[in-house]
């Protein structure tokens, strides 16, 4: 019973008080140790991997907690544990670039949270689904889920589900470079979550706000969002901060690139390179990969550049990540006809291309942002 308080004791003080949930966290997993149930004990497991996840981020040891606690809630026919162990396995698979295995399990989860009346995993796996689906490359039915997700929060009144479902809704503005529309969800967010005191919600919406004022080419506002949160042990740390170290690395490192700083847009690129292949996050390894590329090109280094694309495109063999593989194959193709392999351009070029016609196709119902995405100019010279 006391196992059980604790777990929701936590998933409460998360939102807001991470020291309180460190603690209550340490004495659940700690007591878990402990229990005789078989099903009990595979929820505290499955329960701690999660919290690991947030607290410190992917560890190989807790890899395959999350299926025991499904397999044994299976077993039990327990639905409730089922659903909040299926909902927090989609975020395990998406971050190990398994987005639609990932996507697969928040729609169960789904279920299951409406099955069993469970408000709260039910808004999760509309974020976690969010998420597979923006990476899985399907931004016309991302926008569906927030959409509903967006509604049945603020019918709820949890205004801050409703707020981190407009920066996921910012996120996929970027990457189509709809860069006004997202710095105005990123502005509104941001207010929001310091009225709320939410500290994710908060690093997230400065990690957006920079993404969009890089992309509007206004470094000066841009270094300055990013600036308060790129230094972990200077903010204070704050619930899941090291799943955006990823995308801010490379944020970081196109502005540097920008500035014409190359030792530290290197430096920043080379991080993201280390975390993504800590975690097995195939998205932002090929995205760094590529970044790196680009810069020994920008230092005239042809062969060391090939060498990082090749490394690009390796890390997307076997996986689906769209979003990284019409950027990668682009610089690919460019790399390559600079180096007097036409018949490689070429096949980079094909390549590139197809997958930004299935990206751009995937927002027929968004006509603006799908006109946005294949307007843009990195998108306009790939498709040449």
């Amino acid at each position: 019973a006391e196992v059980r308080g604790l777990f929701y004791l936590g998933s409460a003080l998360s939102w807001f008080d991470r020291p309180r949930f460190e603690a209550a966290a340490e004495r659940a997993m700690d007591l878990a140790g402990r229990l005789d149930n078989d099903l009990l004990r595979s929820h505290a497991r499955g329960y701690a991997a999660y919290w690991n996840l947030l607290l410190r981020g992917p560890r190989e040891e807790d890899v395959g907690a999350p299926g025991e606690a499904i397999d044994a809630a299976r077993r039990a026919r327990d639905r409730l544990l089922l659903g909040q162990h299926v909902a927090r396995a989609s975020y395990f698979r998406c971050l190990r670039s398994e987005y639609r295995a990932g996507c697969e399990a928040a729609r169960e989860g789904m279920d299951l949270a409406l099955e069993v009346g469970d408000g709260f995993d039910y808004l999760l796996c509309h974020f976690f689904l969010a998420w597979g689906l923006l990476h899985a490359g399907q931004w016309g039915d991302m926008l569906g889920v927030l959409e509903k997700g967006i509604r049945m929060a603020e019918s709820n009144g949890h205004q801050l589900w409703a707020t981190l479902f407009h920066l996921e809704e910012a996120l996929l503005y970027e990457k189509a470079f709809h860069f006004e529309a997202a710095r105005r969800l990123c502005e509104q967010g941001l207010k929001r979550a310091r009225e709320a005191g939410h500290g994710h919600s908060q690093l997230l919406s400065q990690v957006l706000l920079g993404f969009a004022y890089l992309g509007l080419e206004r470094y000066d506002r841009a270094r300055h969002c990013l600036s308060e949160v790129a230094e972990p042990q200077a903010r204070g740390r704050i619930l899941m901060d090291w799943n955006w170290q990823m995308p801010l690395g490379l944020c970081l490192s196109e502005l540097e690139l920008a500035g014409g700083d190359r030792a530290r847009a290197r430096v920043e690129a080379e991080r993201v390179c280390a975390q993504a292949a800590q975690s097995g996050e195939r998205t932002y390894l090929s995205l760094a990969r590529r970044m790196l590329a680009r810069l020994f090109d920008e230092e005239q280094d042809l062969p060391r550049a090939l060498g990082e694309i090749t490394a690009a495109v390796t890390a997307l063999e076997g996986f689906e990540a769209p979003m990284a593989e019409w950027q990668v194959c682009a610089t690919a193709a460019e790399l390559n006809q600079k180096s007097g392999r036409p018949s490689d351009a070429k096949a980079f070029m094909a390549r590139s291309a197809r997958t930004i016609e299935r990206l751009a196709d995937s927002l027929g119902a968004a006509p603006a942002l799908r006109q946005s995405f294949l307007s843009a100019p990195q998108v306009l010279a790939a498709m040449r």
